[in-house]
């Protein structure tokens, strides 16, 4: 797995794992999540474009990610998720749970 981020907007954070998710690898996308929130006045976006698998172990860093982010008051979105990580949250019936945009330009939008 490769991790990137990058700042689109002044206090946003994107965060873009290319590749896949699983135990092995979901600590250092929890680490990203969590710096990024960190880093983050207004909000995170996480690019799941790019991301080929994600099992239970990287959606329960996206939730701690909804969690950190109530905590420090930025709001985290989800955008651009691949067909199989759509699958898994629609799988753990989280759809409603996440902000989720169709974009990566539409996710800073709304964040703005």
């Amino acid at each position: 797995m490769k991790i990137e981020t990058a700042s689109p907007a002044a206090g946003i954070t994107v965060v873009r794992p290319e590749g896949e998710v699983d135990m092995n690898t979901s600590p250092e996308f929890r680490a990203a999540v969590e710096q990024a929130v960190k880093d983050s006045d207004k909000g995170v976006i996480i690019d799941l474009a790019a991301l080929e698998y994600m099992d239970s172990s990287g959606v329960a860093v996206l939730i701690e990610g909804v969690r950190w982010s109530k905590t420090a008051n930025v709001k985290i979105i989800l955008a651009q998720p691949s067909e199989a990580v759509r699958e898994v949250i629609e799988l753990a019936r989280l759809q409603k749970f996440f902000a989720i945009e169709a974009s990566i330009d539409s996710a800073v939008g709304s964040l703005q």
